[in-house]
């Protein structure tokens, strides 16, 4: 209700509204809106305000209140909403990392993992990425060893994994183009590329 997606109410008519109707009082005043009366020194105009952006965002409403039993926020369910509309449920359950450059990628793991029978392979590969990137900023290096990887997954993201295991998944993600094995040393595939475009730009 308080959302800005809701004209004409503020903090303390939420509240009023709220103690009023109870907590379902989106589904009351949706069902009619002449219900908003019932609150204190609620004017037809400010009733009409509220009762059309409820009905005009009820899709987005409907996602925001997914999103926040996620543990979004909603100033962080908005800027999902904004980017993917109408498929942002459909996204979450089954690739949410896709948000990953909107929203903080631990947010993002700790939602998934409230979904039920949420797909294990998708959070692994996304997390090997995300280990990447926090092991670039601790360490300042842009290649690492299997080990490193490893230890990462753990550290970060209290993820063990046998080697065989590490191993399949990371061949995966090199076909995927995601990360770049050069010998023993394993590169984001984007980071590589970058890395070898400098390069010859130094040696032109």
């Amino acid at each position: 209700l308080t959302s800005p997606l809701v004209k004409g109410c503020g903090e303390k008519t939420a509240k009023q509204i709220v103690d009023t109707l109870g907590e379902d009082a989106i589904k009351v005043i949706k069902e009619n809106y002449s219900n908003l009366f019932l609150v204190p020194n609620m004017s037809e105009k400010k009733a009409l305000k509220i009762y059309k952006s409820i009905n005009k965002y009820q899709t987005t409403d409907d996602m925001i209140i997914e999103l926040k039993k996620l543990g979004f926020t909603i100033n962080e369910a908005l800027t999902i909403i904004n980017s993917y509309g109408n498929s942002t449920l459909n996204i979450m359950k089954e690739n949410p990392y896709t948000f990953k450059e909107l929203v903080d990628f631990k947010k993002i793991d700790s939602a998934y993992l409230k979904i039920d029978n949420y797909n294990k392979n998708i959070r692994i590969k996304a997390c090997i990425e995300q280990v990447f990137k926090y092991l670039e900023l601790d360490l300042g290096n842009t290649y690492f060893l299997e080990e490193e990887i490893i230890d990462g997954l753990k550290r970060y993201f209290s993820i063990i994994l046998d080697y065989d295991e590490f191993i399949n998944i990371l061949s995966e993600l090199i076909n995927e183009n995601i990360i770049y094995k050069k010998n023993n040393m394993l590169f984001l595939f984007n980071t590589y590329e970058m890395e070898e475009y400098i390069a010859n730009r130094l040696l032109e």
